[in-house]
């Protein structure tokens, strides 16, 4: 993912110097610059010798998800502009304590709030009276796509913090409100969707279900408006569908794709206010109900685990709502204390089982 990114940046902005900073092994990344001139005046670091560097003037973070935070303490402490990548921190609290300038200068970069589908999609729905919105946000655990890297759906995090957070930036981008929130009921492993996590909630007024995964047979990502009036698939090509009439492909029409937008609005910013709505100051009610999503969450794994109803492990077979429960409690440790463990790395089932026997061995339901 954070070759991703640096090549939107390069090709958005190709006269950009750009130290690149690199956690693993620079002779790889060095390697891979050699692959396009692109990649010219991108220069790779070694981590160690960050304070050899000049003062930047943008922070753009896309580490491992599990070293966000330690490289916000670390990197943005330049008093700049910092783009980083979900989640953050583990708990609403810490959001809550940063000072008013470091909420104003922190970006999530959650870009499908940029989508220019998503864009088109409120502009269709926005003269209906919304009282009702149905999101799925289905991803299976590994995503073959073809000639690209297989994609792994990240596990040893809080899902509520990464596909939720997405869900709320889509909610955000159809003017959905969600300082005013009540959350009726969270549920999993619905039958029609096993390994689903099911969220029933009012938000401001508008009826909301969203259906969460990380375990489904294959990625479904859809939004509902009023039980069918209209709709949009995006699990690949996006597709806006009003009842009544034959769906219809929505074409980008030159415009940038989300990843493009996202970083050119972060990089023109305070000219381009678009990039606020993408800072931690505006989007504190997000993060709010996802954290209260997550707390509710793990109070029904809670509930679960004591009545029996659920077991840590059973035989080998994985329960996908252990596996969620785990990510969150491992994310909190592995934030909060300095840990030996480097499981975090492991993709697909391996760091499925051992996150699970982490789980198991030597910690107890919170």
């Amino acid at each position: 993912w954070a070759t991703i990114v640096l090549t939107e940046l390069v090709q958005s902005f190709p006269h950009l110097t750009i130290d690149w900073i690199c956690n693993s092994n620079v002779r790889e990344k060095i390697g891979f610059k050699k692959g396009s001139s692109l990649f010219d005046k991108v220069n790779p670091v070694d981590k160690t010798k960050v304070k050899e560097l000049e003062r930047p003037d943008k922070v753009i973070i896309a580490s491992h998800s599990t070293q966000h935070c330690s490289d916000l303490l670390y990197h943005g402490t330049e008093g700049v502009d910092v783009l980083i990548e979900k989640p953050l921190f583990p708990t609403f609290v810490d959001f809550e304590s940063l000072p008013d300038t470091e909420l104003r200068r922190i970006f999530l970069n959650l870009e499908f709030y940029n989508a220019y589908f998503i864009s088109d999609f409120s502009d269709e729905v926005k003269l209906l009276d919304l009282n009702k919105i149905e999101i799925v946000w289905h991803d299976p655990l590994m995503e073959n796509r073809g000639s690209e890297e297989s994609k792994c759906s990240e596990v040893f995090s809080s899902i509520f913090l990464d596909q939720l957070l997405h869900v709320t930036s889509i909610c955000k981008a159809l003017k959905v409100k969600m300082g005013n929130f009540k959350i009726s009921r969270i549920t999993s492993d619905n039958h029609d969707s096993p390994g689903s996590i099911e969220i029933s909630c009012d938000l401001d007024g508008v009826t909301v279900s969203i259906s969460l995964s990380r375990f489904a047979n294959a990625r479904e990502r859809k939004i509902i408006i009023n039980d069918g009036a209209a709709s949009l698939d995006f699990s690949s090509g996006p597709i806006f569908h009003r009842n009544g009439t034959p769906p219809v492909k929505i074409a980008p029409s030159n415009r940038l794709y989300p990843v493009a937008r996202t970083l050119t609005d972060f990089m023109n910013y305070p000219e381009s206010e678009n990039a606020f709505l993408l800072s931690l100051k505006s989007l504190l009610p997000e993060i709010k109900f996802c954290f209260a999503c997550e707390d509710l969450f793990i109070e029904y794994m809670t509930e679960q685990l004591a009545s029996n109803k659920m077991t840590k492990c059973n035989d080998g077979k994985v329960h996908p709502s252990s596996v969620y429960h785990a990510g969150i409690l491992y994310y909190r440790q592995i934030v909060d204390s300095i840990s030996d463990s480097e499981i975090q790395y492991l993709k697909g089932n391996n760091g499925v089982q051992e996150l699970l026997r982490w789980w198991q061995k030597d910690h107890t339901v919170i």
